[in-house]
């Protein structure tokens, strides 16, 4: 099991290099217009990482889409859908053929299921799975050996997500299951390991009748830590604790084990640093899911990943 770290930035390639990871992800925009990713790529494979790329549309990309395909269809919803569901193909095509020779793994659009980072991009017209269907297939032309790994969804370790995708026919159009297995509003260590196990195995038996027995990886994964226990604002619950360092260093130990218990390819760590923000944004719990303080000093965590990094580069 590979570690990774979340972004990429040149002035941070000494820490990576410390922490001994392997791989990257950061965002990026396919549509309508594309972001420029070739220079930050070349940077990190330069610096020995291999990228897995989000790529995603814009906030509200699919919704002007969708407005001006009824109009050219006349009002025609199935009609309409089509024309999107391939505009949004034939842009990833393209984006993945200008950077094939930086990239092979490509995430379609982490955390698709949480409605404040989609913000109801994805509804009953213009499905998700409808998409990740077509991305596979436009990925897979323009570059065969690509790997196509599912939006990373699953806080709390809820399978929910896993079964709809199923659910939907989708279990051959996706090569990785991502996993972004935040636990939110758990703080028990007991009670969440048995859920991890719980949850990892049922989506294991899926994957193994519905699917393709696809393996698992994760491309954001962490526990924001500080010193003390503190309560954090979140997007969606309203409010979480913290882990205080002490626990964070056992949070992850058990995590990263049961992650490489049940086959894990790739573990991503969000993130390198603290971040720093005003307002309502400086108690988000994001912030603080760093493996460097805000003063840029190493959280006992850091230590944790550096072992577990060379562990999965011994293989």
């Amino acid at each position: 099991m590979e570690i990774g770290i979340h972004g990429f930035h040149l002035d941070d390639v000494k820490y990576y290099e410390e922490l001994g990871v392997t791989w990257c992800k950061w965002p990026g925009e396919f549509f309508p217009l594309e972001r420029e990713e070739r220079a930050g790529m070349a940077a990190a494979r330069e610096a020995g990482l291999q990228v897995v790329m989000d790529l995603r549309t814009s906030g509200d990309a699919l919704t002007k889409a969708w407005g001006v395909a009824m109009q050219e269809t006349g009002g025609d919803e199935e009609a309409a859908t089509v024309q999107v569901v391939e505009q949004v193909a034939a842009a990833a095509a393209a984006f993945v053929s200008r950077h094939k020779d930086l990239c092979s793994n490509w995430e379609f659009w982490g955390e698709c299921y949480c409605p404040w980072v989609s913000d109801g991009v994805f509804n009953d017209k213009v499905t998700y799975t409808a998409l990740l269907t077509a991305f596979y297939g436009a990925v897979k032309a323009a570059q065969p050996e690509a790997r196509v790994w599912t939006g990373g969804n699953g806080t709390n370790m809820d399978p929910e997500w896993v079964i709809a995708l199923l659910q939907d026919n989708c279990g051959a159009y996706f090569d990785v299951l991502n996993l972004h297995p935040f636990f939110i509003s758990l703080r028990d260590l007991v009670v969440t390991s048995r859920h991890m196990d719980r949850s990892l195995g049922y989506m294991r038996e899926r994957l193994q009748v519905d699917a393709l027995n696809q393996p698992f990886a994760a491309t954001e994964w962490g526990h924001p830590h500080t010193p003390e226990r503190r309560q954090l604002r979140s997007n969606v619950i309203g409010g979480l604790l913290s882990l205080d360092y002490e626990e964070a260093v056992e949070w992850f130990e058990r995590d990263l084990r049961a992650f490489e218990r049940w086959g894990f390819e790739v573990v991503i760590v969000h993130e390198l640093r603290d971040r720093r923000a005003a307002g309502v944004n400086e108690d988000f719990w994001g912030n603080y899911c760093g493996l460097l303080d805000l003063d840029v000093q190493r959280k006992p965590t850091f230590e944790v990943i550096q072992r577990w990094a060379a562990r999965g580069r011994r293989g």
